[in-house]
C-alpha cells in the first residue's frame, strides 16, 4: 500500500470464485456511496482497464475473474476508511459463500 497525500493505493485479488458480478458490483457502489467526500477506482492489471466505483457498469466491465489482481485508488476526506472498508470486502469474499455458488453453477 502507498499513500500519496489524499490518495490512497493498494493492490487487491478477487477471490471468490464468481468474480466481480452484479451483486458484488452493487456492494462496491454502495460502499462508496455512503462517502460522498471521496471517489475511488478499480484499474484491472491484466488489462489497465479502469473502472469508477461510482457506476455499476463499469465495475461489471472489468470482467474481473476469481484470481485477477485490481488496483485500488481511493482519493478524498475519508481515503482512509473507504479503503479499509472495500479491502474487507474483498478479503471476505463479499461475503459470498462460494461453495453455494459453485452448486448453484452446476459446478
Amino acid at each position: 500500500m502507498s499513500t500519496d497525500g489524499t490518495t490512497l493505493v493498494c493492490d487487491l485479488e478477487v477471490t471468490n470464485c464468481a468474480g466481480i458480478h452484479t451483486r458484488v458490483a452493487l456492494l462496491i457502489f454502495k460502499k462508496l456511496e455512503s462517502y460522498k467526500n471521496c471517489s475511488a477506482s478499480l484499474t484491472r492489471k491484466s488489462s489497465g482497464y479502469t473502472a469508477d466505483c461510482r457506476s455499476v457498469l463499469n465495475l461489471l466491465s472489468l470482467g474481473a475473474a476469481q484470481g485477477e489482481v485490481l488496483t485500488l485508488s481511493v482519493l478524498g476526506e475519508n481515503a482512509e476508511s473507504l479503503q479499509k472498508e472495500l479491502t474487507t470486502l474483498f478479503e471476505n469474499k463479499f461475503y459470498e459463500d462460494d461453495k453455494e455458488i459453485k452448486e448453484e453453477n452446476g459446478m
